[in-house]
């Protein structure tokens, strides 16, 4: 496989002709980026302390407990919901007698 000098209108030619070497070619060039992305993310990660993070976002028991009621709320209504027998629509008056 020799490599001449491409004109930049023949790139997309150049692409096809060659799919394989440039998937791989564009395989490995997002996994270095992304390489490179989560290098600087863990390095940044560590080098920051997040050791005070509780006393800036203190938990306020208000909003808590008022959230913990509404979730409470929705829970008994989901299991009135489960709990109801309803009727089959693709059962004729017949066979729900049967059953």
């Amino acid at each position: 496989m020799t490599f001449k000098r491409i004109k930049i209108k023949k790139i997309p030619l150049f692409l096809v002709e060659h799919a394989l070497e440039a998937i791989l070619v564009l395989f490995l060039l997002a996994l270095l980026i992304g390489l490179a992305l989560f290098y600087t993310y863990n390095f940044y990660a560590k080098k920051d302390n997040l050791g005070n993070l509780g006393q800036l976002c203190p938990l306020e028991d208000v909003v808590y407990t008022n959230v913990l009621e509404v979730w409470k709320k929705h829970d008994q209504m989901s299991d009135q919901v489960m709990s109801k027998n309803y009727r089959n629509l693709f059962l004729t008056d017949v066979e729900e007698k049967i059953d």
